[in-house]
């Protein structure tokens, strides 16, 4: 589980978020920012990759900016 300001980089972000929960940044290897929100059940077919993500080689910075209540 992520930590709350704490960045990890990894190059796969559905594969690293499908388990987590919470509010969190996503940074593409081009410097194209998301905020996705966990569980991520809308995007269980792969949906949370951005566009051309498929042939982008690099690393994804992925911060948890905030939890979710449970």
């Amino acid at each position: 589980m992520l930590e709350v300001h704490k960045p990890v980089l990894a190059d796969d972000p559905y594969r690293l978020l499908q388990y987590e929960r919470g509010v969190f940044e996503v940074v593409s290897p081009r410097g194209q920012r998301v905020r996705v929100i966990c569980p991520l059940k809308a995007a269980s077919d792969g949906s949370l990759r951005a566009e051309d993500s498929a042939h982008e080689k690099g690393w994804w910075r992925i911060e948890k900016i905030a939890d979710l209540s449970s």
